[in-house]
C-alpha cells in the first residue's frame, strides 16, 4: 500500500503478481466494490496484460526508431531525404 492523496492502483507482473493500491483508493470503496476492484486487478495479471502492454511499448519504440524522414526529423534516427538531380528546363523560343 502507498499513501498518495488520490485513488490509484496498478497490477504489477512478476512472481508472485502484485497489486499496488493507494489508501485513498481503499477508503473510497465499500466491501463489495473492494472485492470487485481486487478481482479486476487480479484479472489483469492472470490475463497476461503486462505482456500485451510490453509488446505495444516495444512496437512503439521500434516504430519511432525506424520512422521515415516524413514522420520524424531526427538526425540520429532518420537518413537525409534523397536528393534528385535538377530537371532540365525546356528550351525557350527567342
Amino acid at each position: 500500500m502507498v499513501d498518495p492523496p488520490r485513488p490509484d492502483a496498478h497490477a504489477l507482473p512478476g512472481r508472485p503478481h502484485r497489486i499496488v493500491v493507494t489508501t485513498a483508493m481503499l477508503h473510497s470503496l465499500d466491501g463489495p466494490e473492494r472485492e470487485a476492484f481486487f478481482a479486476h486487478e487480479r484479472a489483469h495479471n492472470e490475463g497476461g496484460h503486462h505482456y500485451v502492454l510490453a509488446a505495444a511499448e516495444l512496437a512503439a519504440a521500434e516504430l519511432a526508431a525506424t520512422a521515415t524522414p516524413h514522420c520524424a526529423r531526427s538526425a540520429r534516427r532518420c537518413p537525409a531525404p534523397p536528393t534528385r538531380p535538377p530537371r532540365p528546363r525546356p528550351a525557350t523560343a527567342a
